[in-house]
């Protein structure tokens, strides 16, 4: 009896210690409850905006299989500033970079609105519907050969200095290098020489660094500015989409991982852009193309513009891959979905 006793006693202990231990566990959560419900963002308030994507469309013959390759583990932002913008470059805006540039006439304005400059060995040009700057060399100053070759990190430099020089950014801070491409002059076109030594000059293309992320824009790799300049340092082309004013206007919550993977599996995206992974080949967008199975490995938070910028610069998801085109040639792809959630974008 005393054995049987001692047992009774020995499970009403363990029995005790258990309910102290779940009340404990249920007391933790209930206080992790009450906090979370004071700390959580409300976001009900917020105002429904666009979405940038207003007809997504992946630009290819059929829809891929879309495959999420070692992303268990990526650190996402839950939310993001959204920014109102509150006024596009005027005329003035122009002149004043013109005069950065060099230029001091009086520009010419065609019947489309463009406004251009032609002096010297330079012609500069703004397209005031689109912000597009472009800064081209019409007339060779240096006779390639008699000034010796720059190297490649000298180029670079080179071309962030000059940005900045022309007004186009504040610092090089601003600048984030997204690709550098070797190109050679092929008779009237340019391509891929077999050695960076065979180049007969440099593509720079830089986005431009918004609150921590990066500011895009439609074309190739997506960037914003490209520098085009020869071994001698000589700058031959700048092509420039301008920012314009922006404020914050509100912070939206962002899409999370399964979200992301769902919004993709609805082929709400488009694909932004393909390139050969021996960058032989840089696909034209607008050509359909069949893909393979595309493998995700990077996501990416940046601000994307849009064709025309509209009231907004939205926060977009760019998703970065690997796939094969026409069921031959392997390519990077990448494709671009909005990030604030979908409760938010008006239909």
């Amino acid at each position: 009896m005393d054995n049987l006793s001692a047992i009774g006693n020995f499970f009403k202990k363990i029995y005790n210690y258990i309910f102290i231990f779940v009340l404990i566990i249920f007391l933790i959560f209930a206080v992790l409850s009450f906090i979370q419900s004071f700390t959580k963002k409300d976001y009900s308030g917020l105002e429904k905006i666009s979405p940038i994507l207003a007809d997504p469309i992946a630009l290819q013959k059929s829809t891929p299989t879309i495959n999420f390759k070692n992303l268990a583990g990526t650190q996402l932002a839950n939310e993001a500033q959204v920014y109102k913008v509150t006024d596009l470059p005027a005329t003035q805006d122009y002149k004043n970079l013109a005069q950065a540039f060099g230029f001091t006439k009086e520009p010419i304005t065609n019947q489309e609105g463009k406004i251009g400059w032609v002096e010297g060995s330079y012609a500069l040009s703004f397209d005031p519907k689109s912000n597009f700057l472009q800064y081209q060399l019409i007339q060779a100053t240096k006779k390639r050969g008699l000034i010796s070759k720059l190297s490649r990190e000298a180029l670079l430099e080179k071309a962030k200095k000059e940005l900045v020089r022309f007004g186009l950014y504040n610092s090089e801070d601003e600048l984030v290098l997204l690709r550098e491409l070797p190109l050679r002059k092929i008779g009237m076109d340019v391509g891929v020489p077999p050695t960076e030594s065979d180049a007969d000059f440099f593509d720079f293309y830089f986005s431009h660094k918004l609150d921590e992320s990066e500011f895009l824009t439609e074309g190739l790799f997506l960037a914003p500015t490209k520098v085009s300049i020869n071994w001698q340092g000589e700058i031959l082309g700048i092509t420039h989409y301008l920012l314009p004013k922006l404020e914050a206007f509100e912070t939206y919550p962002l899409k999370n991982l399964k979200e992301i993977q769902e919004a993709v599996k609805e082929a709400k995206y488009t694909t932004v852009s393909l390139v050969e992974k021996n960058e032989q080949e840089i696909f034209q967008m607008h050509d359909p193309y069949r893909l393979g199975s595309v493998s995700i490995t990077k996501i990416s938070l940046v601000y994307f513009r849009e064709r025309l910028f509209g009231d907004y610069l939205k926060p977009a998801f760019l998703l970065e891959g690997e796939t094969k085109v026409d069921g031959e040639k392997e390519a990077y792809v990448t494709l671009l979905i909005d990030g604030v959630k979908d409760e938010l974008l008006s239909p």
